[in-house]
């Protein structure tokens, strides 16, 4: 055995034992801490790390925060935490910023990565933000839809005068109740009538091809999206508009995707901040 591999082998048991140290009273390693950083690093940008002190100052546990959960002031010195920053009485907890040179029982580490608004980060997939909420927004149109009986393309008109709000409330939410509803889809709508001059009618409203007007704007939000992380659809299982996609082009996509995408990220050093509190 060489000099050089004998280093590998004694640096890569160095690194699995530092992975598997125990760092908080929850049981969890530096490498559960890695997973949940990597994940908020993904889907936020940034990630935020709780640690504690001991009565001498030393480092002595490490915890992952929900970085959905922090805020920030904007100097990024100050950091709150609350369950629920919606709740109408917000109770935060109030922590300083982590230095290592300080005495602080418990402090925050604060990443937000070199692309910011500022005080928070931008994820990697920031130009497709507005896609992403958009192709959420058709799924629950579609998903409405389905719930409401594909109603929501007729018009009930009562011709009768102009009832008071308590009437008006009482004939929709008898309406509601028996015909809305992906089980009642379908279902014949009857009207009991006074006379011919005042019977209630229906109409049935033009459409305007919204299935394909939906369709289309579903076609090109997933095509922002997967362009804002570099990747071909294919790979996911997603079949294009192109003829084919042999094996050459799948290894030629992935090595693409895996260039651009995944090392960037994998070269992202998440492990320097536990690392240093540790020492």
């Amino acid at each position: 055995m060489g000099l050089l591999t004998l280093l590998l082998v004694m640096m890569l048991y160095v690194m699995h034992q530092v992975f598997e140290v125990t760092v908080n009273k929850k049981g969890e390693t530096i490498m559960d801490i890695m997973r949940k950083v990597s994940k908020d690093k993904m889907i936020f940008g940034g990630y935020a790390l709780q640690i504690i002190r001991d009565m001498l100052g030393r480092v002595s546990e490490i915890y992952h925060l929900d970085f959905m959960k922090i805020r920030s002031d904007e100097k990024n010195e100050v950091f709150y935490y609350a369950d629920d920053w919606s709740a109408w009485s917000i109770k935060a907890i109030k922590y300083p910023k982590f230095n290592y040179s300080d005495d602080n029982p418990t402090s925050v580490v604060y990443n937000k990565g070199y692309i910011t608004r500022k005080v928070y980060p931008v994820p990697v997939y920031g130009a497709a933000i507005l896609s992403c909420e958009t192709e959420k927004n058709i799924n629950e149109f579609h998903l409405n839809s389905l719930h409401n009986g594909f109603m929501g393309n007729l018009i009930i008109n009562f011709n009768n005068g102009q009832p008071t709000d308590e009437v008006k409330e009482e004939i929709e939410m008898n309406i509601n109740e028996k015909f809305s509803g992906f089980q009642n889809a379908g279902r014949v709508l009857i009207s009991y009538n006074d006379d011919e001059t005042n019977k209630t009618t229906i109409e049935r409203l033009d459409s305007d091809d919204f299935d394909e007007k939906y369709s289309a704007l579903s076609d090109r939000t997933r095509e922002q999206i997967f362009c804002a992380f570099r990747a071909n659809p294919n790979l996911f299982g997603i079949n294009s508009d192109s003829t084919g996609f042999n094996e050459q082009e799948f290894n030629s996509s992935f090595k693409l995707y895996n260039r651009t995408m995944i090392k960037p990220m994998q070269k992202k050093r998440f492990v320097i901040h536990l690392t240093k509190s540790l020492v």
